[in-house]
């Protein structure tokens, strides 16, 4: 097995300067085609541009057993094709440039390929599952998904979901609805969403929300950062054994009910009484209600200021 795994190393080593095929294709297109990607492994850049075209270019994997550019019914696909059994370090990936009509449909599928996405419209699904996945400037309906990748996303606006297990989602000035989900990773947003949804399990968040007028959040173990403002009139949080701290810029005008259970305890140091305990009702409106749940963590509520 070990000479088997050096003899792979070696080949590539000396094969991949004649393997791997440079490639410079473009075929004729339209606006809101439909458009299928498979690049399992190396990098691909999927980029929107205002001609009536695509156009790929770049290398293929060293390991390529073909390239597949071809419109088939109503969608296109475009593929390097590699042995279904491949190490993701065996010799070297794809690296791709994929200009396409900014207005589309687009299915992005990869193994261990390094994504980025950038402006474009429409209906936007991304599947990764070892490598990252680098959003920025679209809108639409975007569903963004990795494994153990990292996502970064910047300036995506609509209805958005960010999916990860292990990785790390972080998202800058997404507007409209925005989903993130994470299981162990970390989630970080400065975002301008009206609509906020945040679930995690055992991923710590910090989230800055100043616009957001509805928010929904829960966690089971991590622990939470959370900055809102005067914007927000309705909302639910939950936690399990992490910390909800929640630092206000601005008042709202709402209802806020909190219940720490079992052995969470809450800490008020938002209103001029100063409360420590389980159970509070906070009247500082009728525009809304935000009811926040713990069991045994620490819930904090206090002003922006005193936090920075």
């Amino acid at each position: 097995m070990k000479h088997l795994t050096l003899l792979l190393i070696l080949l590539c080593a000396v094969s991949v300067p004649s393997v791997a095929t440079q490639i410079e294709q473009r075929l004729e297109a339209s606006m809101n085609e439909s458009i299928s990607i498979r690049v399992l492994r190396g990098e691909v850049r999927v980029e929107g541009w205002d001609q009536a075209a695509i156009a790929v270019t770049g290398q293929l994997d060293s390991l390529s057993e073909g390239f597949i550019f071809e419109k088939s019914g109503n969608t296109w696909h475009i593929e390097d094709k590699i042995p279904h059994r491949f190490q993701s370090d065996d010799c070297e990936g794809s690296q791709l440039v994929i200009r396409v009509p900014r207005q589309l449909t687009l299915q992005l599928y990869s193994i261990s390929s390094n994504q980025h996405l950038t402006q474009l419209t429409g209906t936007i699904h991304s599947k990764n599952t070892r490598g990252s996945i680098h959003a920025n400037q679209l809108s639409g309906n975007i569903h963004l998904q990795t494994t153990s990748g990292d996502i970064y996303s910047d300036a995506l606006s609509g209805e958005v979901q960010l999916r990860s297990v292990s990785g790390n989602s972080i998202d800058r000035h997404s507007q409209g609805q925005i989903m993130i989900n994470s299981v162990s990773g970390n989630i970080d947003s400065d975002t301008e969403a009206t609509t906020l949804a945040i679930a995690t399990t055992s991923g710590n968040s910090k989230i800055n929300a100043d616009m957001a007028q509805t928010i929904d959040f829960s966690s089971v173990s991590g622990d939470s950062h959370w900055q809102v403002s005067a914007s927000l009139t309705q909302g639910e949080m939950t936690s399990t054994s992490g910390d909800i701290n929640l630092y206000f810029s601005a008042m709202p005008a709402l209802t806020i009910a909190v219940k720490a259970r079992g052995s969470a305890r809450l800490i008020n140091q938002l209103t001029q009484e100063s409360q420590q305990g389980k159970h509070t009702i906070l009247e500082l409106g009728n525009r809304g209600e935000l009811t926040i749940e713990s069991t045994s963590g620490t819930i904090k509520l206090q002003h922006a200021t005193s936090h920075e």
